[in-house]
């Protein structure tokens, strides 16, 4: 009889341990809010740097631009998108991934 309890009490505080983390992990993943950070001035700079120097046209500059746009519109709802000299600490700095996105 005591044997029974102490399975019945273990078997239910391994079941909850393992439906908490199930429920924060998918809560932290779908649902809760994440900052990420773009380097907008240096992205614009970059960009102006190349159409001055002729490497790039208005076209393509639109193109970039549209690239860019997209990229930080497929991040998800969750992500918030801040300029990263808005930003004091924190925050996954996504401005590479962008750049590298932006010119394939």
């Amino acid at each position: 009889m005591l044997l029974d309890n102490i399975k019945t009490t273990a078997l239910s505080a391994c079941m909850s341990i393992l439906i908490s983390v199930g429920v924060v992990y998918l809560y932290d993943t779908y649902y809760a809010q994440k900052v990420v950070v773009f380097d907008l001035v240096s992205y614009l700079e970059k960009q102006k740097m190349e159409f001055l120097e002729g490497r790039t046209n208005e076209e393509k500059l639109r193109d970039e631009f549209a690239k860019a746009k997209k990229m930080i519109d497929s991040l998800g709802e969750n992500r918030v998108v801040l300029s990263k000299d808005m930003v004091l600490s924190g925050g996954k700095d996504i401005s590479d991934e962008i750049s590298k996105y932006s010119e394939k």
